[in-house]
């Protein structure tokens, strides 16, 4: 993220230099083709591609570059070597015009500016503490304002502080301080030095989306649709900059003991793109998931042949030689990303495109998104202004998390609500026959009583503006308390479309009062998926001490058992289980009165032995043995 705490150097440069672009990329060919490169192959920094910007930003009125960098950006040997087909941006700890810093910063302005296309570049990451390199774009001309408003593309930035992974991030938004901005990480392949290896980063970039890639994987897809209502102003020319930073807002405190911390570049090169090379499909899948769907979608010119590869332990159950196939998910292997590969070969190319897919095990629960730290889901957009982090500010039993997920309800919108993609779900089967349900902590200012959805969509046919389209099945649930966390249950309602199949759904929307409009604001967390049939909700469910119970009971007659309350309670749900855990009966929302008596009709059931289990606020209240 660069240029974020002061916007000024951008509009002074946009003063500065000319408007003329030498590679300006709007009318695609039929098939890609190579519009601008540097191979690195002299001895010296191309000037015809390249310029270095020098200093420490204070000249501009921009110290520190905007992020606190600690670094003096030089055009020196020291900091600028290239040699053996490789351009080296090297960072040393030496004391140079005030800081204790130097490093080099390049950038195409002019030389190399682009409207669309595959922006490239295989780069070997540095190592230690503090470092920071970056390989992204800003705008040339800046046609919609200053910084954020003309757009930032972050194609890969790294901290040297959390080596691990590196992420991709596109900025926007109105005047400082409305700035926005969209981005998710990318985990580095495991058992590999990040130091030692090249790796290829790149966007895939036109007029209505934007797709980050590293090592030909889509991790991060960013739509025009999806940052409504702020303009989409990436349809402009843009150019690349190449930079290593030391320490700042992101780099963070700096290890002196790993200098020099060398970025090395071996390549950037710009292509024109045709078609959408982005795959679809859910990249975390429970094990033994039937019909999972993966597609290429997009109309793809002059094809030839698909050819599908799924790992071991999958098979592919229909649509080989198709730009769509079913997966059947075997057996949990281990936690380790596996890729469904896709061989296209066209009149124009040949090329191959992984998509990551995790398996997980299906245990007795699982959570989804809890803030803190299991993110299980991508946000994809809102109706309205969402946080991912936000302090909690009201903790209790029910969630003592120190930062939860927050929505601010827009008045003008009469379904508010928050969507997620790339979400670890079941079969959506399984939530509409009620063998696993969903829960969600939530805190507001609603009224009691209030209504929230959790709704099964595809992103096939749902888009940003045509809500309820693409809408499979809903559950719901309503809140009992104002102004404190509560844990929701939320249970089937009803099948929304029963055209889409349960195989396309692969999102996840939460509607806070669904047709209504507000400007409450909605505190969530702990999206948790718990296994109903096997007799277990969710991880803190606590079983009560024998004589702790809500209610007594007499030995079950054949056909009846008859519960006696010893407390009240609002509602509970009651659960026979067989010895194996599977569900025989249930009944939900059950009023509890003191002293009172609900009878449960058994004819049903065989003779046998079984658990009869109350459970109320999500916790089990008792589960004991009967015989009948």
């Amino acid at each position: 993220m660069k240029n974020v705490f002061n916007s000024s150097v951008i509009f002074f440069l946009s003063l500065v230099y000319s408007s003329v672009s030498i590679a300006q990329y709007q009318n695609p060919s039929p098939c890609s083709q190579l519009i601008w490169e540097d191979n690195f192959d002299g001895t010296t920094l191309d000037a015809s591609k390249w310029s270095a910007q020098l200093g420490d930003g204070c000249d501009i009125g921009n110290c520190g570059w905007g992020n606190n960098e600690e670094q003096y950006y030089t055009d020196r040997s020291a900091n600028i070597v290239v040699e053996n087909g490789v351009l080296k941006i090297i960072a040393l700890k030496e004391d140079y015009s005030g800081k204790a810093y130097t490093s080099a910063r390049v950038r195409s302005f002019n030389k190399g500016d682009f409207t669309f296309g595959r922006i490239e570049a295989s780069i070997k990451l540095p190592k230690g503490a503090g470092s920071w390199p970056a390989f992204w774009m800003l705008p040339t001309d800046e046609v919609y304002g200053s910084w954020p408003q003309s757009g930032e593309l972050d194609i890969m930035e790294f901290q040297g502080k959390t080596p691990t992974f590196v992420s991709g991030t596109a900025h926007y938004g109105g005047p400082l301080p409305d700035h926005k901005f969209r981005g998710l990480i990318q985990t580095l392949p495991s058992g590999q030095f990040y130091y030692d290896n090249f790796h290829t980063f790149a966007i895939e970039w036109d007029s209505t989306s934007i797709r980050w890639y590293m090592d030909d994987i889509n991790y991060h897809t960013l739509t025009n649709a999806s940052i409504l209502p702020n303009a989409f102003p990436f349809d402009q020319r843009f150019h690349v900059i190449l930079n290593n930073a030391i320490g700042g807002y992101l780099g963070g405190i700096v290890d002196n003991t790993t200098f020099p911390q060398v970025m090395e570049v071996d390549y950037v090169r710009v292509y024109s793109i045709p078609f959408n090379r982005t795959m679809r499909g859910k990249g975390r899948v429970y094990e033994n998931t039937p019909n999972v769907l993966y597609t290429l979608p997009g109309d793809l010119q002059n094809e030839n042949s698909y050819v599908w590869t799924v790992p071991s332990g999958a098979s592919i159950v229909n649509g080989q030689g198709t730009k769509q196939i079913s997966v059947n998910w075997g057996p949990y292997v281990s936690s380790t990303p596996v890729n469904v590969s896709l061989n296209v070969t066209t009149a124009c190319d040949v090329f191959t495109l992984n998509y990551p897919v995790t398996l997980y095990q299906d245990a007795c629960n699982m959570v989804i998104e809890d803030a803190e730290n299991i993110h299980n889901a991508h946000y994809k957009f809102s109706t309205n202004t969402y946080s991912s982090a936000y302090i909690n500010n009201n903790p209790n039993a029910v969630n003592a998390s120190s930062v939860v997920l927050r929505y601010i309800g827009n008045s003008q919108e009469v379904n508010n609500r928050v969507v997620y993609n790339d979400i670890l779900l079941s079969d959506i089967t399984a939530y509409e026959s009620g063998s696993k349900v969903l829960f969600l902590d939530v805190m507001s200012s609603a009224p009691i009583g209030t209504e929230i959805n959790l709704r099964f969509q595809s992103s096939l046919f749902a888009t940003t503006t045509n809500y309820p389209a693409g809408i499979r099945s809903t559950c719901s649930a309503h809140t009992a308390k104002q102004g404190e966390w509560e844990r929701l249950k939320f249970t089937f309602s009803n099948i929304d479309n029963v055209a889409i199949n349960a195989n396309e759904v692969d999102e996840l929307a939460i509607v806070f009062n669904p047709g209504s409009s507000t400007d409450v604001i909605y505190f969530f967390d702990n999206l948790k998926q718990g296994k109903v049939q096997q007799g277990c909700i969710l991880d803190d469910v606590q079983s009560a001490t024998q004589g702790a119970s809500l209610f007594t009971y007499p030995n079950p007659v054949r056909d009846n058992l008859t519960i006696q309350w010893r407390e009240e309670a609002q509602t509970v749900d009651l659960f026979i289980l067989d010895v194996m855990g599977n569900v025989v009966l249930s009944r939900t929302n059950v009023p509890v009165t003191k002293d009172s008596g609900y009878p449960m009709d058994l004819s049903a059931l065989s003779t046998g032995t079984y658990y009869v289990r109350v459970i109320s606020d999500h916790k089990t209240l008792v589960s004991q043995l009967i015989k009948m």
